[in-house]
């Protein structure tokens, strides 16, 4: 038979509250039962409270002194550092430190607070999507190409991933056959078009779109034309 661990969040609260009046001055104890009357009044749920008022107990033990005569030293001695493992093989120092994840998947992310005396590490997973790009097709230089060659490109935009991909669209005759497409950086792709000899015995002009992995994409009209001579 399956077994349920039932919360009590009241007697929690209880034994954060009886641990601060065995403990801290009756000001702190003042402040603590302040609090948490507050996150009362705002809804926060009792698992909310009890789990802050035991971290604020905690922490108001450390500082050993009343709050109201904390200072910036205490605080910096209080926390001597922050480490931040974002579970990617970076990690960074300070308080809320930005991570940007190079790919998508699930993480170990661990925080570890050390107060000079003692050490603790606390861990939790993520899941790191992808975020759509914003794409910007912008200009294509060596923008024409005589009929039945190749030329080389380069499209200059913004908001280009890994594993875009470069179509010609919207013109008269064969499509032309777009390969060997590098994107260089978010700014920057590099590419070959390559057109056949058969076709209109006249100019035909095409569109150049840009299609990112999450399929946004950009499209520049009129942007190539393939020439009859």
């Amino acid at each position: 038979m399956q077994e349920f661990q039932i919360l009590d969040y009241d007697r929690k609260l209880q034994r954060a509250f009886a641990k601060a009046e065995n403990i801290l001055s009756s000001e702190n104890l003042a402040l603590i039962t302040e609090y948490d009357a507050e996150m009362a009044t705002l809804g926060l749920k009792k698992s909310t409270r009890a789990k802050q008022i035991a971290i604020l107990v905690d922490i108001t033990i450390r500082i050993g002194k009343n709050w109201t005569d904390v200072t910036k030293t205490d605080i910096d001695r209080l926390i001597r550092n922050i480490l931040d493992d974002f579970g990617d093989g970076g990690s960074a120092t300070g308080v809320n430190p930005p991570h940007t994840y190079a790919s998508t998947g699930q993480f170990t992310v661990s925080l570890t607070i050390n107060d000079g005396l003692v050490e603790s590490t606390s861990a939790t997973t993520v899941n790191v999507n992808a975020v759509s790009a914003t794409v910007s097709v912008d200009s294509i230089t060596s923008d024409f190409v005589v009929k039945g060659q190749s030329v080389n490109i380069v499209i200059s935009g913004s908001g280009f991933v890994s594993g875009a991909s470069v179509t010609l669209s919207n013109g008269t005759g064969s499509t032309p056959v777009v390969s060997t497409v590098t994107v260089v950086d978010g700014n920057t792709i590099h590419a070959t078009v390559n057109t056949k000899s058969k076709g209109p015995s006249r100019d035909s002009v095409w569109d150049v779109t840009v299609t990112n992995i999450d399929l946004s994409s950009d499209t520049l009209t009129a942007a190539f034309t393939i020439t009859c001579q």
